[in-house]
């Protein structure tokens, strides 16, 4: 009789010990599945402050290049006002090359809040009988808000018969952000320049964006993005207003909806179950 109440006890025992491993692997899933949408609309968050950065040096550099364009074509020199006058631009031309420097001192505000310091150096490779130009981009020194940002893009520019220039962009960068935490973005992408160009006002200038990229955030997780419908960027304003990026993160797909063309902070998430929620993009202000 003894040893029957033994069996049925250690069958008890088993089955409780059973249940409890189920019971903790469940858990662990779903506590997993919470931590990681949590840190996808952080993650997502970042890499659009990320993104950000880079189109800001893109942007000044469209700029320069394009008063010079336009000086080629009329004869006259003429500026667009995006880069303030607390910036210092130096050209330095050797026989088959030219350095352009932007130095932004110790605090440089543009008119979309953003404050640089530190220097962009653009060095072009000079080829008269060329469309394009070749030319490399690297930073000294270099700050974006609170940001400290080290890099480099190689970037090939190619005029059109009608319109603003095409601009195909190899890029590898990394921001230090106050947490001390680092994280990187390299890619390639392409933007055209669809309006705005050579009239010399930069409020209407609009670039469209494609292209893919990969952002490792601080704890060495890689999200693969790519550019599914064509990012809007209109210089008058600090978000992007229109286009859709999908995020593949572990096998899992994202996609974040930059909206219709309004100028706004939201973006809609749709997460790999389908269902969607709506993130304030921080762009470096709240």
């Amino acid at each position: 009789m003894k040893n029957k109440e033994k069996r049925t006890w250690l069958l008890l025992m088993s089955m409780s010990l059973l249940l409890s491993f189920l019971t903790g692997c469940e858990e662990t899933e779903d506590d997993n599945i919470i931590e990681s949408e949590e840190i996808s609309s952080v993650q997502l968050q970042l890499s659009d402050e990320t993104e950000l950065v880079l189109e800001e040096l893109v942007n000044i550099g469209d700029d320069i290049f394009a008063s010079k364009d336009v000086f080629l074509l009329n004869k006259a020199y003429s500026t667009s006002g995006y880069i303030p006058d607390c910036a210092t631009i130096t050209t330095i031309v050797s026989d088959n090359s030219k350095e352009i420097s932007i130095a932004f001192g110790d605090g440089c505000e543009f008119a979309g809040g953003n404050i640089l310091s530190g220097t962009i150096i653009f060095n072009v490779i000079l080829n008269p009988e060329a469309l394009n130009k070749s030319i490399e981009m690297d930073l000294s020194n270099f700050r974006f808000n609170e940001v400290e940002v080290e890099g480099y893009a190689s970037i090939l520019r190619t005029a059109q018969e009608s319109g603003g220039p095409l601009s195909v962009i190899d890029y590898s960068f990394i921001g230090s952000w106050p947490d001390g935490l680092s994280r990187k973005m390299e890619g390639q992408r392409t933007r055209q320049w669809i309006a705005g160009f050579g009239n010399g006002f930069w409020g209407d200038n609009v670039v469209s964006i494609t292209g893919e990229s990969q952002f490792t955030t601080a704890d060495g997780e890689v999200f693969n993005r790519m550019i599914t419908s064509p990012l809007r960027r209109e210089w008058s304003c600090r978000f992007l207003v229109s286009g859709i990026i999908e995020v593949d993160k572990k096998d899992l797909k994202y996609s974040i909806d930059f909206g219709d063309g309004t100028c706004d902070a939201k973006g809609v998430i749709t997460k790999p179950d389908g269902s969607t929620t709506e993130i304030f993009l921080r762009r470096f202000f709240q």
